[in-house]
């Protein structure tokens, strides 16, 4: 199944799409829609950006799927712990669920501990640990309650319930993770507090636990430092921040970014894939932070005109 299930679709509406072109996509009989959904986040700069696609056809020349990485994978890690401020290595990945349950990982490596702190309204991925014990609408066919038995919950931008979660964890406390931001169906969304980051912060540095923020969905969206640089007040950094989505235009590759005292334990962890350095996602997503770097101003455009549509939408639904 996609994003898309058909399950939820009115008969006769197509799940098939064709082509992509700047703000519009094209199903298979060739009807435009506007994609106000970015396709499901990945299109930070609209389908077929000619930056992205001029250095995508330049690498295509090149190869893609070599037998290993090429200087790509060194480039775009230095061009990400250029704009991330925290960033001292990366660790690219594919997708979303990689990079949230690579950086799992590492904390549990680094630590040494088991438990893992998340809200349960949060989604975190597709990988048997996220299902088991979430309280979003997801297929569990085939998850075992075992999958999750080292993960705790808390409630996002509640202190106290993280209090308590670390309480009970105790000596096998091994980190939290905490969304960019809160957009769990059916609700206001909501940004974390300055506060409720604060004490994330102040309560893994006391117990050397690992915080993890899930920029997954944000990637590059809000701010091109990171999802937390964004809010107003606040200049807490977490020790492994994922990324995906936005981060190649429509190019599968993820990453986790993370700073100097994980990075023994984000040599240690091993996940790869047979694709895993292909060169022609690191292409493109070297080219997609080098566009929004060099210009700024997408940044503005994007908050003014997501706020018009938002707003717009709200007072409709009204």
């Amino acid at each position: 199944l996609t994003h898309l299930s058909i399950e939820g679709l009115p008969s006769g509406y197509s799940q098939f799409f064709d082509h992509g072109n700047g703000c519009h996509v094209f199903d298979v009989n060739g009807k435009r829609y506007i994609d106000y959904m970015a396709s499901f986040g990945p299109i930070l700069l609209g389908h077929k950006n000619k930056a992205v696609e001029d250095a995508v056809q330049k690498q295509i020349v090149k190869g893609g799927c070599l037998a290993g990485p090429t200087e790509k994978m060194v480039e775009l890690a230095e061009v990400l712990t250029t704009v991330i401020p925290f960033g001292d290595w990366s660790y690219f990945a594919k997708n979303g669920t990689d990079a949230t349950t690579i950086a799992v990982r590492m904390a549990r490596a680094h630590t040494g501990k088991r438990i893992i702190l998340r809200a349960p309204s949060s989604y975190h991925g597709s990988a048997e640990i996220w299902k088991e014990g979430s309280e979003r609408r997801l297929r569990k066919e085939g998850v075992l309650p075992e999958h999750s038995a080292f993960i705790a919950k808390y409630t996002f931008n509640d202190i106290e319930s993280v209090a308590s979660a670390v309480e009970e964890a105790g000596d096998d406390f091994a980190g939290i993770i905490c969304s960019s931001f809160k957009w769990d169906y059916g609700v206001e969304q909501e940004l974390p507090t300055p506060e409720f980051l604060t004490f994330l912060r102040k309560i893994c540095d006391e117990k050397n636990a690992v915080l993890i923020c899930d920029d997954v969905r944000s990637s590059f969206r809000l701010s091109i430092k990171g999802a937390w640089s964004f809010i107003d007040d606040c200049s807490i950094e977490p020790d492994l921040c994922c990324l995906c989505k936005g981060i190649a235009n429509g190019y599968e590759m993820s990453a986790v970014v993370g700073n100097r005292r994980l990075r023994e334990a984000g040599g240690k962890v091993n996940a790869t894939g047979s694709f895993w350095c292909n060169s022609i996602p690191f292409a493109a997503a070297i080219s997609t932070i080098t566009t929004l770097k060099e210009n700024p101003k997408i940044y503005e455009d994007m908050q003014k005109m997501g706020m018009k549509l938002r707003s717009g939408l709200y007072d409709i639904a009204k």
